[in-house]
């Protein structure tokens, strides 16, 4: 795993606070290179080894994020909100349907936002 660029966030700075300054070069160092190839390495010092578990989980938290975003944004991302409504409003009709209390409009209305709906989904589609 070799990313260009990870977070750096204050929390590792804090969690060196009490460090020597060879055990925060080290501890550092190793959030370093854990964040952009992924590599770890074993650390003699207990306070380096309990820091860098810190960071690894956050680590490994923030690239699990931008793995799933990645995944979410190649099927098309969020829905548009006019389609999340078109969505709610079709579920009400179906209740209404469903109990028989559905009109004329309504029957009209729900077929548009049926087809609002799969015109959308079909343009989400892989081809």
């Amino acid at each position: 795993m070799a990313n260009e660029s990870f977070a750096f966030l204050a929390l590792y700075m804090e969690d060196a606070e009490d460090m020597t300054a060879e055990e925060k070069g080290e501890y550092l160092e190793a959030v370093i290179n854990y964040g952009l190839y992924g590599n770890e390495a074993e650390h003699e010092s207990a306070a380096v080894r309990i820091a860098f578990r810190h960071a690894k989980k956050l680590i490994d938290g923030a690239n699990a994020k931008k793995e799933a975003n990645k995944e979410n944004g190649a099927k098309g991302g969020r829905p548009p909100k006019e389609i999340s409504a078109a969505r709610k409003r079709i579920n009400e009709l179906d209740e209404k349907w469903a109990r028989g209390e559905l009109t004329d409009e309504e029957t009209k209305e729900q077929e548009q936002l049926y087809q609002l709906v799969r015109d959308w989904e079909n343009k989400r589609k892989p081809k």
